[in-house]
C-alpha cells in the first residue's frame, strides 16, 4: 500500500495505475495506461489548439470488494466551460468514451467527482488518452 511522506495513505493521481497502485481494470478490462484518480480530483492537463482529445473513463475494479463503492461522474473543462461530462458511473460498468474538440489551446481539466453522499470510495481512472490534430477529423 502507497504511503505519503507524512505518514498516510498516498491518495494522489498515479500515472499507469490505480491509486492504489494496481494495474488499471475497468469491468474486467486491463488498461495499458491512464492515469487512476480517487474523488473528488481535478487535473490540468496542457493541449494543443486545434486537437481532438479523446479516450475513455471508468470506475477501477479494485473498488468492487469495498464496502461501499461510491458511484463518481468525469468532466473535461476548459476556461470554465464544460467541454464533456459523463454520466454517473459506477463499480463494475464498463469504461465510457470521450471525444472533445479543443480548439484554443491551453490548460484543459480532467475532473473526477464523487456522485454520492459519502465523498469516499470512488477510484476514477482516466484510459488511454490521446490528442491529434483536427485537420482531417470532425465531431458531429
Amino acid at each position: 500500500t502507497p504511503s505519503s511522506p507524512l505518514g498516510g495513505f498516498d491518495w494522489s493521481p498515479k500515472l499507469n495505475q490505480s491509486v492504489e497502485g494496481n494495474p488499471l481494470m475497468v469491468n474486467g478490462v486491463h488498461y495499458p495506461d491512464g492515469i487512476g484518480t480517487r474523488a473528488d480530483t481535478r487535473m490540468a492537463l496542457e493541449l494543443p489548439a486545434n486537437s481532438l482529445f479523446c479516450g475513455f473513463v471508468g470506475i477501477d475494479d479494485e473498488t468492487l470488494g469495498f464496502r461501499s463503492a461510491q458511484p463518481a461522474r468525469f468532466r473535461i473543462e476548459q476556461a470554465g466551460k464544460v467541454l464533456w461530462s459523463s454520466p454517473v458511473l459506477a463499480a463494475g460498468g464498463q469504461a465510457v468514451s470521450f471525444m472533445v474538440e479543443v480548439i484554443d489551446g491551453g490548460m484543459v481539466a480532467l475532473v473526477c467527482e464523487a456522485a454520492a453522499v459519502l465523498p469516499f470510495g470512488a477510484h476514477g481512472d482516466w484510459l488511454v488518452m490521446r490528442a491529434w490534430p483536427l485537420s482531417g477529423f470532425h465531431v458531429n
